[in-house]
């Protein structure tokens, strides 16, 4: 089997936008979660690769929706629907979070797999927005947006590394009259270069989430899935 039956070289973005573990395990979580659901309107907040898109597209989505604040995101999104769905119209923003979209803008699944990291460190292969040191307001902006955008039926899921402090996120997503379920769980080995960027705060958040033998530093990292509470 050859490596070209895969690969299209017009995807000039394929390993600045490599999946990562928080990638593989969403996109198993949507196809176990929603193979069998019917599915329409669709938003990728942090589109990245377009990977999600895709993948909601090959699951029956009709009207896709993207925003990403990098212009190559929008272009390798682009590259790989053109690829894989060429009649399907996608609708992609370069854009914050939220700002495309209006109160009477909805949809029936909504995902992310945002760079929350809360430190300030830069891989170089990877887009230059990566790893700003703002992961904990990140994730309460897309926390803060979801049910205004959210339709009744709808849910949205999205990757949580728990570094950021799980027991935060929970408590938003209630404050925001919104229900949450934990649907994939594992734990992300934290190579030490990462961890020395890590706030000092971060560090003693949520200890439970946070374990080390020596220099090998291991974080629980979820896939979470919110709908309405009803």
């Amino acid at each position: 089997m050859g490596h070209h039956r895969f690969f299209n070289p017009e995807n000039v973005y394929f390993q600045q936008f490599r999946p990562s573990p928080y990638t593989c395990a969403l996109i198993r979580v949507l196809r176990r979660e929603l193979s069998q659901k019917s599915i329409h309107k669709v938003l990728d907040v942090g589109t990245g690769s377009g990977l999600f898109l895709a993948c909601l597209a090959g699951l029956g989505a009709t009207e896709l929706y993207g925003v990403d604040i990098d212009p190559q995101a929008i272009e390798a999104t682009t590259a790989l629907l053109k690829q894989l769905h060429p009649n399907l119209k996608c609708n992609l923003y370069q854009s914050d979070m939220w700002t495309p979209f209006q109160a009477q803008d909805k949809f029936d699944v909504m995902v992310a797999n945002l760079p929350h990291f809360p430190g300030n460190f830069k891989d170089p292969t990877r887009p230059s927005g990566w790893g700003g040191g703002n992961g904990r307001e990140i994730m309460d902006k897309w926390i803060n947006g979801l049910a205004p955008h959210l339709n009744d039926g709808g849910c949205a899921y999205f990757s949580h590394q728990d570094l950021i402090g799980w027991a935060h996120s929970k408590e938003l997503i209630e404050r925001n009259g919104l229900a949450w379920q934990v649907v994939e769980q594992w734990t992300a080995f934290e190579p030490p270069e990462r961890m020395a960027a890590v706030e000092e705060k971060y560090l003693t958040l949520d200890s439970q989430d946070l374990y080390a033998y020596g220099g090998y530093v291991f974080v629980e990292a979820k896939i979470v899935k919110v709908t309405k509470q009803k």
